[in-house]
């Protein structure tokens, strides 16, 4: 059996169901290429065993599908484990090959935005900032901004990173990208950094005044604000 095991934003968000999970299982993966935040030490002294390192090409492999033909094996996964399209391509493919699967959820960034104030109803599609599309150019992060404005919603983009190198991209970088695209330097952003641990920052500025922070980040740029918006942001400016 396949078990997708979400760690949520630190290693103490696993519930109990994933802890109890994991610990039944013969063989342990920790995916580390979407996001960091679990230590593995860490988490196998939660657990109790050993865990072996999942990087894209293992978990986009049929390495852990012909695994769980034979035992359980987890993937043990940061934040919520559908919240990467990769994640759901492997549970596909499990279906096709006949091998029982179950989904353990916990916390997501996608949820911690809340803690701005911002209505999570309001956010529109959700974006990502990759290495690639400062270096290269590329134009669709800023149009899902404009399609986002073009309704009035909110948009979250998620920062590329490659924790392997030691790679991160910074607040500074992506709003020089967005500013570069066409969004105005004064335009109102919101910077979170390390959101659901102990030392995360949230800061609301205009973009050109936004400082960097520790990874791993992400930006928010606010839609259309209702007054009880506007009123909690006060508390990050």
């Amino acid at each position: 059996m396949l078990y997708l095991i979400s760690l949520g934003i630190s290693e103490k968000d696993i519930s109990l169901k994933g802890l109890e999970t994991a610990k039944s299982c013969s063989k342990i993966y920790l995916e580390n290429y979407t996001s960091v935040g679990c230590k593995t030490q860490d988490l196998q002294e939660l657990i109790g065993k050993p865990i072996l390192p999942a990087d894209r090409t293992l978990v986009e492999s049929e390495k852990l599908i012909k695994e769980s033909k034979k035992s359980d094996i987890c993937l043990l996964i940061h934040g919520d484990a559908l919240s990467a399209t990769t994640h759901l391509s492997l549970i596909q493919e499990a279906i096709k090959q006949n091998i029982p699967y179950k989904i353990l959820h916990s916390s997501s960034i996608l949820t911690a935005v809340a803690e701005t104030g911002l209505s999570l109803y309001k956010f529109g599609a959700v974006g990502s900032i990759s290495f690639q599309a400062i270096q290269e150019n590329i134009k669709s992060p800023y149009h899902l901004l404009k399609n986002n404005d073009s309704i009035k919603l909110h948009t979250l983009f998620l920062l590329d990173l490659d924790p392997e190198k030691n790679k991160y991209l910074t607040i500074r970088e992506a709003v020089s990208y967005l500013t570069r695209q066409g969004m105005d330097k004064n335009r109102l952003c919101i910077a979170c950094s390390r959101l659901g641990t102990p030392s995360q920052k949230i800061t609301a500025s205009s973009a050109d005044k936004l400082p960097d922070m520790s990874p791993p980040c992400c930006l928010i740029i606010p839609g259309e604000l209702n007054f009880f918006e506007q009123e909690f942001l006060e508390n990050f400016k």
